[in-house]
């Protein structure tokens, strides 16, 4: 006898509030992430990756992540926002896709921690970074000098899964299913301080 069990995925903040690293001073607006399964709150480091932060703060505002997920989910590891230029539903109109340009790496000395916001890039062209980025969920010093840091989720979280009529929440390694962003805007003046 096969049995369907209706899943439903969240995003839930942890209790702890991770802080700006000391000294890193943090953009007044926040950007927030409406996404099918929760809210995702980010703060940008503009004196830290300039260029990529007034391009991803342009772009929130023309709306061109509106439309596009994390296809990429690993436990411990990263959400990943999928490119808005190739993989964005529906597809950019031509007007929203001239505002795309591939960045420079603006590399720091922070570290690749449980809730930093870092661009995504070709693996072999260090300035490649357009539109994806990455929320990391653990630690990955892999990572550092590697990859531009923009930003941090000041709430940390982490994915859920749950099934009605079951008490237990699952906790899995890869979701299948993409969690789907419906809006991306800027929030001024700050309501969610790091």
């Amino acid at each position: 006898m096969l049995a369907l069990l209706l899943l439903t995925l969240t995003l839930a903040p942890i209790d702890q509030i991770v802080p700006p690293p000391p000294g890193v001073k943090v953009a007044n607006e926040r950007v927030v992430l409406m996404t099918d399964a929760g809210n995702i709150v980010i703060a940008l480091y503009p004196e830290i990756a300039p260029k990529n932060v007034q391009q991803i703060m342009n772009l929130v505002q023309a709306g061109v992540y509106n439309g596009t997920c994390f296809p990429r989910i690993e436990k411990n590891f990263v959400m990943q926002l999928s490119a808005a230029e190739s993989d964005r539903i529906p597809p950019l109109p031509g007007n929203l896709m001239s505002l795309i340009r591939p960045l420079p790496a603006e590399h720091s000395q922070l570290k690749h921690v449980r809730g930093v916001i870092s661009m995504a890039r070709e693996d072999k062209d260090i300035n490649s970074a357009k539109t994806s980025f990455s929320i990391l969920l653990g630690s990955a010093p892999h990572l550092d000098g590697n990859y531009t840091i923009v930003g941090l989720a000041p709430g940390v979280y982490e994915l859920k899964v749950s099934a009605p009529g079951y008490a237990a929440e699952f906790h899995v390694e890869r979701f299948l299913r993409e969690v789907m962003i419906c809006r991306i805007a800027p929030v001024s003046p700050d309501p969610f301080p790091c």
